[in-house]
């Protein structure tokens, strides 16, 4: 495995490093529209053991976790009305079935769309794969950048994050420009302080020469008043 995923939901965001994922690791994102869930148990059916995705998201859930409860951050079919809404499986080895007996679990779950990150090429050498569901089987997705069911799309994106240069999983908008992460988002908006008071000291300063030039053309003024009335 190479570095963390990064996975952005509307305007909070879920951040879990791989190494979570080995040491069992519980998180949970809440979005203004939905849920990213990373390494909980997924109940598709009663009695049923659960699966355990990696990270799964949904959007427009009818019950919302308690993310102070760790109790409630199992995900339950039949308790938030519907299957996640995508499932994304990391690869770490040969003998997880990501590309097998998990595809075709997902599939008869009813999970819409399905995706394999394959940081080190183990089962493909396409580093992502999506599918998306038809008719109870998953069929290859072609461009993973577009999911027009969830609005949203990934990528892999090469950059320095945490300290580490890397190449990530992202979200991406319908222009296709990447989600900003919270610390992203920050660094946006105090740069677009600092440029905004940049602005206004300029603005101050140049209405402050301007006033500057307009007291001095007043006092030029005063003065050639002066050198008039004292020619008359």
């Amino acid at each position: 495995m190479s570095g963390p995923l990064i996975i952005g939901v509307g305007v909070v965001y879920l951040v879990v490093a791989l190494d979570q994922y080995r040491q069992g690791a519980t998180c949970i994102a809440i979005a203004w529209f939905g849920y990213a869930f990373a390494n909980v148990g997924l109940f598709y059916a009663v009695n049923q053991p659960p699966v355990v995705p990696d990270v799964m998201v949904s959007l427009a859930v009818v019950t919302r976790p308690d993310p102070s409860d760790k109790s409630t951050l199992s995900y339950f079919c039949w308790e938030h009305g519907k299957p996640p809404d995508i499932v994304i499986e990391i690869v770490s080895n040969r003998e997880g079935g990501e590309d097998s007996a998990r595809l075709e679990h997902y599939a008869r779950i009813g999970v819409a769309y399905y995706a394999i990150y394959d940081p080190d090429l183990k089962l493909s050498k396409r580093p992502l794969r999506l599918f998306s569901r038809h008719a109870n089987s998953y069929v290859s997705f072609v461009d993973p950048s577009w999911l027009p069911e969830l609005g949203l799309g990934l990528c892999l994106w090469k950059g320095h994050y945490e300290g580490t240069e890397g190449t990530w999983l992202r979200w991406v908008n319908d222009r296709r420009e990447m989600l900003a992460t919270g610390a992203e988002g920050l660094a946006k908006a105090k740069a677009e302080a600092a440029a905004a008071q940049a602005e206004a000291a300029a603005a101050q300063s140049r209405a402050d020469e301007a006033r500057a030039e307009a007291e001095a053309l007043r006092q030029q003024l005063r003065q050639l008043q002066g050198d008039q009335e004292r020619d008359t």
